[in-house]
């Protein structure tokens, strides 16, 4: 068992597989920390998409994503790193809700509604995002 605010770090490959793997670890970390189910399924979320964006568009086949996350019962502190497969992507600044009849781009609309901030860093050799959370500002986000 991890202790509250301990950082802890999940790699997993680069495939859609590896998101439950995850989620179910964002998930036990905030139940442990006493976060409130809709909180947590929020939460979730915003990571998993988070997690499908490096797999999807920054990672190539047999990579890695690493997932670094501290928690505790007050904040939730999230990165993903993924190992760069486009070096010149540009991170779209956009992030309000696309078209209904669009199948793609929710992705971003939800981690940056969700989370208190969202950071894309571009300029080491992969992307990585970071997300913090804190229990009050999901719930809000959710009304």
């Amino acid at each position: 068992m991890v202790a509250p605010g301990v950082p802890s770090v999940v790699l997993v490959p680069a495939t859609l597989r590896s998101i439950s793997v995850v989620r179910t670890a964002i998930r036990q970390a905030l139940a442990r920390n006493g976060w409130d189910e809709e909180s947590i399924e929020h939460v979730v979320l915003a990571v998993s998409e988070a997690a499908a964006n490096a797999i999807e568009h920054g990672s190539r086949p047999n990579e890695l994503i690493e997932v670094v996350y501290q928690i505790d019962p007050e904040r939730a502190s999230v990165r993903i790193l993924d190992e760069g497969r486009d070096r010149l992507w540009t991170p779209p600044t956009d992030h309000t809700l696309p078209a209904h009849h669009s199948d793609r781009g929710r992705g971003l609309y939800l981690i940056d509604h969700f989370a208190d901030r969202f950071e894309i860093i571009t300029d080491g050799p992969g992307t990585e995002l970071r997300l913090v959370f804190t229990p009050q500002s999901v719930a809000c986000d959710a009304a």
